[in-house]
């Protein structure tokens, strides 16, 4: 077995509580090369953890800062009873922490020196082992070090998989010698390249501690199977040999492969278990039972009567002599002695002992058989093992056969004179003008040429398409060839295809939500089998390095693959999906294509296709829907916060002037409007309405747009209630209230200024926390220099702290600060921090602003409903109201007497 031996600077226990005040009764555990560990009770909830504190150069370097941050939220939504449970994790003065569950027992380390593993519990314990971290691999997290000192063994003697490294090869190239890995339980290809890991690196890890439990030792060169060491059941043997190949194409690939193999092996041993012969020198409670020597083994052998004497006698027969009687042993007889007073006696002697050779032949003969089954088996595996090892050598003598050939041609090629060398040769198309020549081909559905550069993963191939576009824009690009953005069926897959990516930068994928919580592929045949993202971060999928899937905006601009499938059978196109939700609408569960916005009960598509409004029109209604009409302010807001969001610089709406009168195509009533400046303009051609992101305009019906929106409603039928509704920026409407005019405005001032105040305080925390942030950094900078610069510093910056809470919690700009002027590095961070500030306050006069806008919208709404009315008496607090919002987000906090 092995363990951690590294050190780094040890924290005190009491210093750990003060870093952490939250938990209580602190005290150290253990320590190894990656972490220290400490045991403390978490105060709000009075329940033990263990805390992990990691080194210094961790907290210092910003990659692996960004890669604990994503894998402790990653962490904490893992929820299995064979895994430690992670319960917080953070940063406090330059250095990481984790929160972790505190499992009362021991290591698996720890029990495999008090007692050894039978068959069962060795095969059971690692089964459990390979559930709890294929529930982790499904979430997109790879162990990197198990064995058994991070196999926990609770009070049940449950295990639970803890320690999830977190390092990896990027990382390791900015420590000193962080570690990766344990020698012997790391496999092979990630021994000499550790950016190999995967899934499979792990379930060697797994046959390695199956072997280790079985005979007490590690796996060697030459490779011996377990019974071969032990007395252990040879049924074990093939499912060890398999999870540790060097190969990894020859192991399980995932940890739930593994894992249906144990259970499969764990019920075959509870089912048939292998008879094992007890022996006459067994001592003790031990759990192995080795196989009994020749010489050790005892047997009954009954001596028929002697003449002349009504008795027989039994002879045990030992180690080389026997006792014998005194006159001379004759071969064994199955003839009874038909009197004597023994006879009952020799006679069950003698049935015990018929019986027992036979229950001894018939196990010896199936034991016999198993091992020449197991024997086969291995067999078998070798001869795969010896043709695949064959066709690898051929595949490598052919390679280095055209590798000479190309050789012999280009030295061949600069012996030729200039004359000779002047043969005309055909221009050499790029991989993206390849791509425009197959254009036709592909569509037409012929898979037989790729562009160069195309990557091969079973049958499908990927062309990467280094073009910014919108997720949309990215959706309707890759139909124009034949294809479809990437839809991917399982976590390798991924894996390999974010390993594919150049530059390491973030990728669209063909996913996209359906409702606020199901996810599905553009491909209908592929069932979305990962963690589902947060619909708040967007509604499009994106794929980054790692392998990992999260939310975006459609409006983010990234590179993507084009995926085809050579096989005949492609997803179906954006046409196709909309024809099968036209056919769905009037069924319980319509099948909403990745993409869709929902509104309430409203639901939305927006399409990056460049089409007329009528064509745009027919599309929405061939669809089962129309082009999208709001029906409301509320809905206008949503509308243009969806235009916005989908990065397209014009979108189709469903509107249209008829008879010098605007009207929506759905009949819904026309009671409001969001005209652009300067429009809409008087062009008796401009009778068609588009969607710049931020008001509309009016165009030409027959010209092209960017995209459109098409919307699944009820709205037409007549449900509306828009009276008493807040719009989206949480300001009530007021247009169709019963209530006074007074009451109305005491009402909408009220409801801006609880929105403004808010605002403002979310803004003074983000402040807050980015003074803190600029404090850790300082102090991890004032621990660097000489102790006495330090000294002298800190007091300055005790006083430049003093005037940020003076200035109202806000950081000087660094050009009037005497900190900055007396260090460089100190200048650097006040400066990054300050323009932190500055980003934050733009945000927040951004957002005044906004409000600013639709409080301005619904004054105008007032004052036009009181003119028509003629209550003109009414109008002039309205009037003095407009005039003291002023034209800006800044004088907007400053009517509500806010202020950054």
């Amino acid at each position: 077995m092995s363990e951690d031996h590294s050190s780094f600077q040890l924290l005190p226990a009491a210093e750990v509580a003060r870093l952490l005040p939250n938990y209580s009764e602190i005290r150290f555990l253990a320590q190894g090369g990656m972490a220290a560990v400490y045991r403390g009770i978490q105060t709000t909830l009075d329940r033990p953890v263990a805390i992990k504190i990691l080194p210094q150069e961790f907290g210092s370097n910003e990659s692996f800062r960004l890669r604990f941050e994503a894998e402790g939220k990653a962490m904490a939504r893992l929820n299995h009873p064979n895994l430690v449970s992670i319960f917080d994790f953070g940063e406090v003065e330059g250095l990481l922490y984790l929160v972790m569950e505190f499992v009362e027992g021991q290591t698996l380390y720890q029990r495999t020196y008090e007692s050894k593993f039978k068959d069962i519990e060795a095969v059971n314990l690692c089964f459990q082992v390979s559930e709890g971290l294929a529930h982790a691999h499904q979430h997109g997290i790879l162990h990197r070090d198990i064995k058994p000192a991070n196999v926990l063994l609770n009070a049940q003697e449950i295990p639970k998989l803890g320690d999830f490294g977190l390092a990896e090869d990027d990382d390791r190239a900015e420590g000193d010698d962080l570690v990766f890995g344990t020698p012997g339980y790391t496999a092979p290809e990630v021994m000499a390249n550790p950016q190999y890991a995967d899934e499979r690196a792990d379930t060697f890890a797994i046959g390695v501690l199956l072997y280790e439990l079985l005979t007490g030792s590690l796996p060697a060169e030459p490779y011996q199977s377990p019974s071969r060491l032990v007395q252990s059941d040879a049924r074990i043997d093939a499912l060890v040999k398999k999870a540790i190949q060097p190969n990894p194409d020859h192991r399980f690939q995932t940890a739930e492969e593994l894992s249906q193999n144990l259970q499969t092996l764990k019920d075959s041993l509870v089912d048939a278990p292998r008879k094992k012969l007890a022996t006459g020198s067994n001592q003790g409670n031990t759990s192995r039972t080795l196989k009994a020597q020749p010489s050790q083994q005892k047997s009954l052998v009954v001596s028929p009567p002697q003449k002349n004497s009504g008795t027989s006698s039994v002879l045990l027969t030992g180690d080389e002599h026997s006792t014998a009687a005194s006159s001379p042993a004759k071969p064994p007889t199955a003839t009874l002695p038909s009197k004597g007073p023994d006879f009952t006696f020799i006679r069950n002697l003698i049935i015990i002992g018929l019986l027992s050779a036979a229950i001894f032949g018939a196990w010896t003969a199936l034991q016999d058989k198993k091992d020449r089954i197991a024997k086969q088996e291995e067999k078998n595996q070798e001869e795969l093992d010896r043709k695949e090892n064959l066709k690898e050598a051929k595949r490598k003598l052919a390679a280095e056969k055209q590798a000479q050939e190309f050789a012999e041609q280009k030295n061949k090629h600069k012996t030729l004179t200039p004359e000779q060398k002047r043969i005309p040769t055909q221009k050499t198309l790029t991989p993206r003008e390849q791509l425009e020549q197959l254009k036709p081909a592909l569509l037409a559905g012929e898979k037989q040429k790729f562009p160069e550069g195309s990557l091969q993963r079973g049958s499908s191939y990927y062309f990467f398409i280094n073009d910014a576009l919108t997720w949309n824009e990215a959706i309707e690009f890759a139909e124009q060839y034949g294809g479809h953005l990437a839809s991917i069926p399982s976590q390798n897959d991924l894996r390999w295809l974010g390993s594919q990516i150049p530059n390491e930068v973030d990728i669209w994928v063909g996913a996209g939500a359906t409702s606020r919580s199901d996810w599905a592929w553009l491909d209908p045949k592929i069932k979305f089998e990962f963690r589902k993202p947060n619909t708040s971060a967007g509604i499009a999928a994106m794929l980054d390095p790692i392998g990992i899937i999260k939310a975006r905006h459609p409006s983010l601009k990234l590179p993507f693959f084009i995926q085809w499938k050579k096989s005949s059978e492609e997803p179906i196109t954006r046409d196709q999906a909309l024809s099968k939700l036209a056919e769905s609408l009037n069924t319980p569960t319509p099948s909403w294509p990745p993409g869709t916005l929902f509104y309430e009960e409203r639901r939305y598509l927006i399409l990056a296709r460049e089409l007329s409004q009528v064509e745009a029109a027919l599309l929405a209604k061939n669809a089962g829907g129309s082009l999208a009409v709001p029906s409301n302010e509320l809905e206008a807001t949503y509308l243009l916060e969806a235009a916005k969001k989908s990065g397209l610089q014009t979108i189709w709406l469903g509107g249209e002037l008829k008879n010098d009168t605007w009207h929506w195509i759905t009949n819904e009533p026309w009671n409001f409007a969001r005209w652009d400046e300067n429009f809409p303009n008087s062009s008796s051609q401009a009778t068609a309405l588009v969607t710049n992101d931020k008001s509309w305009q009016n165009t030409n019906p027959f010209q092209n747009a960017a995209g459109l929106i098409i919307e699944w409603s009820k709205d037409a039928e007549g449900s509306k209630d828009a009276e008493g509704s807040k719009d989206a920026e949480g300001i009530p409407q007021t247009e169709n209230s019963g209530i006074g005019n007074e009451a109305n405005l005491s009402a909408l001032q009220a409801q801006a200024k609880k929105t403004l105040t808010k605002e403002v305080a979310e803004h003074q925390k983000r402040n807050k926390d980015n003074f803190a942030a600029q404090g850790i950094t300082i102090r991890q900078m004032l621990r660097n220099i000489p102790k006495e610069d330090a000294v002298v510093l800190n007091e300055i910056y005790l006083n430049y702290t003093n005037k940020f809470h003076l200035e109202g919690n806000r950081l000087l700009d660094p050009a009037d600060s005497a900190f900055a002027k007396a260090s460089s590095d100190a200048a650097k961070i006040l400066q990054r921090h300050f323009r932190q500030q500055e980003s934050t306050d733009a945000t927040l006069i951004a957002t005044a602003e906004k409000l600013r806008s639709s409080y301005l919208r619904r004054l105008n709404t007032m004052q036009k409903a009181l003119e028509e009315k003629g209550l003109t008496s009414q109008i002039e607090p309205i009037k003095k109201e407009i005039l003291a919002i002023g034209s800006d987000g800044n004088n907007f906090l400053k009517r509500f007497e806010l202020t950054l």
